[in-house]
């Protein structure tokens, strides 16, 4: 497989106070932003395995400002708009 040679199909997600926030694929027109417990997105996705948490640094806002800022961008990352290689959680993650 691609991990033999290093490689392959990474997951990520965004801890913040304790919850974790990703994106990911829906047909129905809805939001494609998600909140799973920490470490814990196998449980929405089953073929995964948590590899490692990454510090990016901290967040300077509150959780109230956290919450707007989600709001905004579930409207933001449909999950029809989903695409596995132009606009995946990768690219939600680096907001």
């Amino acid at each position: 497989g691609l991990t033999g040679v290093g490689l392959g199909v990474y997951h990520s997600g965004i801890e913040v106070y304790g919850r974790e926030f990703s994106f990911g694929y829906s047909d129905d027109g809805s939001t494609g932003v998600f909140e799973v417990p920490c470490k814990c997105a196998a449980g929405v996705m089953p073929n995964i395995t948590f590899k490692e948490s990454v510090v990016m640094g901290t967040l300077n806002r509150s959780r109230f400002e956290l919450d707007h800022l989600l709001q905004r961008l579930a409207t933001k990352y449909r999950g029809d708009t989903y695409d596995l290689v132009r606009r995946n959680c990768n690219h939600f993650a680096r907001w």
